[in-house]
């Protein structure tokens, strides 16, 4: 028995087959969600001592910061502290030039200085298993009008998820509060190469009955 398959339909699906831009089951298995400094979840203390920078300034034509935006303040003891449940943790910001100090769940994380004109991990701690955790960034120092004394672009969470079905492979971050914005979710390479070599088995299978 053979089928016929119209040339133009094979080719409209080569694209996204070899691209694997199709929703796979797998790729959630390594999901992490951002959660931007301006998500209600973070509470700041003293709110009146951090400022919260919009539409933050690009560096050499390059967006640093997440949707633009970050948090900073300049004195000693000013905090910030996010609730969470997943099975790790990471802290991104501008490398304080003063020292910060980092909790999570209590316990003295790391402290230090440093120097750098774009956002990077700052801090990061992983969990054996999923549960509830918190974070608390505070400034152990005071800072100056040109450096602030401890900083947040976004904190990000790896809810350790799986997708429920193999036709949903987008995650979120669950929220407390309903004036959160949605999260972006990053997918790993691994999974990324997973759909590549699945687009490329399907596009086999459709040659062969093509060629049939």
């Amino acid at each position: 028995m053979n089928f016929t398959i119209p040339v133009f339909t094979l080719l409209s699906l080569l694209p996204s087959l070899v691209s694997g831009q199709f929703d796979d089951p797998l790729a959630c298995r390594n999901c992490k969600v951002d959660v931007d400094d301006a998500d209600p979840r973070i509470v700041y203390s003293p709110s009146a001592g951090w400022t919260h920078g919009t539409n933050m300034p690009k560096v050499e034509g390059d967006q640093i910061y997440y949707k633009a935006t970050y948090s900073y303040a300049r004195a000693q003891g000013a905090s910030a502290t996010f609730k969470f449940t997943g099975v790790g943790i990471e802290y991104w910001s501008l490398e304080p030039s003063y020292e910060v100090t980092i909790l999570i769940d209590g316990e003295t994380l790391s402290s230090g200085t440093g120097r750098g004109s774009s956002t990077s991990i700052i801090a990061s701690r992983a969990f054996n298993t999923s549960g509830e955790h918190s974070i608390t960034i505070t400034a152990a120092t005071y800072g100056t009008a040109i450096s602030p004394s401890v900083g947040l672009d976004r904190f990000r969470i790896d809810d350790g998820s799986t997708p429920a079905s193999a036709s949903s492979a987008i995650v979120t971050a669950s929220s407390t509060s309903s004036a959160a914005s949605p999260s972006t979710t990053k997918f790993s390479s691994a999974s990324r190469l997973h759909s590549t070599q699945a687009g490329m088995a399907i596009v086999g299978s459709l040659m062969s009955l093509f060629l049939l």
